[in-house]
């Protein structure tokens, strides 16, 4: 029997058209990440999604993984989000995110 590891999968969009696109939707991220997951050996067991500009650096459902009491290795292993942009705008924030909470896994 494998045992999957477990996985949060983050998902942002920066507007409510972008939320139902179908290049960057909600709904597209979700599949990207539970395939990703499915294919490495991850059970995406919880999401946390934020609906506002990756500009911003106060984005509620990003400081739940990076500071949140219940998300931590365990219970998740793993940060799953579709591309590098949809959790940081700029390498210098993606790389201190990455510091805080080790792995983060994308898609593409």
């Amino acid at each position: 029997m494998n045992v999957l590891k477990k996985a949060l999968g983050y998902i942002r969009v920066s507007t409510v058209e972008q939320a139902a696109d179908d290049k960057y939707g909600i709904e597209v991220q979700r599949k990207e990440i539970l395939s990703y997951a499915d294919e490495h050996g991850y059970a995406n067991v919880d999401w946390k999604v934020d609906e506002m500009s990756g500009a911003k650096d106060d984005r509620p459902a990003l400081n739940e993984i990076l500071y949140g009491d219940d998300v931590t290795n365990p219970p998740y292993e793993a940060v799953i989000v579709f591309k590098n942009d949809r959790l940081a705008r700029d390498t210098k924030e993606m790389n201190w995110a990455k510091g805080v909470h080790e792995p983060i896994l994308k898609t593409e």
